[in-house]
């Protein structure tokens, strides 16, 4: 009998699944799983290259739902210019967020149908089409290290190459704040489900938290 101040260990099954759509080999930097309804697995997982592609896969489970068998391709996003080092869907999972070296974040939502780029053949394999709704430009075009949603969906933070935080509005693609208080790369950025704080983690070997301000209409300020 095991004692109830023990730790219980839980064993997890790990599987390895080699994904061979980023062109020429090139590295994967980044990997995003599209949040599923209440009760049910992720339907498509996201993942940004070395290539400057974004490819959406659709994840296959076995009958019984409870193993993952394989992934097929659904869609590829080819608007960067340089590599993807981020991809993250919202907390909803309706729109994707990608981040570049060529410092720019663009948000996609998926398109009612497939859609036919000017001067490209369709390709069979894709499946579904993810249209640009807006896009977000750092100041400078400063390499893009990390970005992580706002819990409504309404903001995007990211990190870059320049030690400096921005966050952009959703909805116009404008900065709405920066942050210029570390001394080097800024390489990670979380913001609390809550809403309350963001946190940064810079190659200046400091984690930053800070207190989110709203007016009364929530929007920050």
């Amino acid at each position: 009998m095991s004692n109830p101040g023990e730790a219980r260990i839980q064993h997890v099954r790990a599987k390895t699944l080699t994904l061979h759509w980023h062109e020429g080999a090139a590295a994967i930097y980044s990997v995003g799983t599209q949040p599923g309804k209440p009760g049910e697995r992720s339907a498509r997982l996201v993942t940004g290259g070395g290539d400057n592609n974004v490819r959406i896969w659709k994840v296959n489970y076995n009958e019984e739902g409870s193993d993952v068998v394989g992934v097929e391709i659904l869609s590829s996003i080819t608007k960067h210019t340089q590599a993807v080092n981020c991809v993250r869907f919202n907390s909803t999972g309706d729109l994707l967020a990608t981040a570049s070296d060529d410092g720019t974040i663009m948000i996609w939502e998926m398109s009612d149908t497939v859609v036919q780029e000017f001067g490209q053949d369709v390709d069979d394999d894709i499946k579904e089409s993810w249209v640009l709704k807006v896009a977000c430009f750092a100041s400078n075009m400063s390499e893009i290290y990390d970005i992580c949603w706002s819990p409504d969906s309404k903001y995007i933070c990211c990190g870059l190459m320049d030690n400096i935080i921005r966050i952009f509005s959703v909805v116009t693609g404008s900065m709405v704040k920066q942050i210029a208080e570390h001394s080097h790369y800024v390489q990670g950025v979380a913001w609390d489900p809550r809403g309350d704080y963001i946190c940064s983690q810079s190659a200046d070997r400091s984690v930053h938290v800070y207190k989110v301000s709203t007016n009364e209409s929530g929007e920050l300020v």
